[in-house]
């Protein structure tokens, strides 16, 4: 069975009854929780705009233990995000990992940002592959100001921004920012 959230369908491939039903409860909750935080709703807002379905369904570890993706392809679904929120909660090992940017929410919207840009058309167009983690860590550095959580400083683990200085977070990021032909 599946689940919708406006262009979300929410499937838990691979899981089946109490797992299932939990996957996408915990998925359907994520989603409301974003659509009511300001960053987050924007970027919900944008695949309301764009209208292009997304799939959502449990990570299955193929990159690793601690991961999840967006991804496009062919098929009834053109975007896919693979993420499963319990590999994120705060008492398992992907949560220890580092203080920034790895609450399952943060995780979901970094992987929401590659996913809006490959429903925009624009992942890759004219940013290289680490631009797009950047692209998609500053998107959710705003989404982790507006809920009090610890910026992240870089793709490559998830260690706080020192001393958590967004004046420096920007300045280190304004090429990006300022690069229109990036974005």
């Amino acid at each position: 069975m599946a689940r919708q959230f406006g262009v979300f369908t929410i499937r838990p491939d691979g899981l089946s009854g109490k797992k299932a039903e939990q996957y996408e409860a915990s998925m359907l909750g994520m989603f409301h929780a974003l659509d009511s935080i300001r960053s987050s709703h924007a970027l919900l807002q944008g695949f309301r705009a764009i209208k292009r379905e997304v799939l959502v369904f449990p990570y299955n570890g193929s990159l690793g233990t601690c991961n999840a993706y967006a991804t496009d392809d062919w098929g009834m679904y053109r975007n896919k995000v693979s993420f499963s929120p319990g590999t994120w909660s705060r008492h398992t090992s992907c949560a220890a990992l580092g203080s920034a940017g790895n609450f399952a929410l943060e995780i979901l919207v970094h992987e929401l940002v590659h996913a809006m840009r490959f429903a925009g058309k624009t992942l890759q167009r004219r940013a290289t592959a680490a631009q797009e983690e950047e692209i998609a860590i500053l998107v959710t550095n705003v989404f982790s100001s507006e809920i009090n959580r610890p910026l992240r400083w870089r793709h490559s683990g998830f260690a706080k921004l020192p001393n958590n200085d967004p004046v420096n977070f920007y300045a280190n990021n304004l090429p990006l920012i300022t690069n229109q032909s990036v974005i």
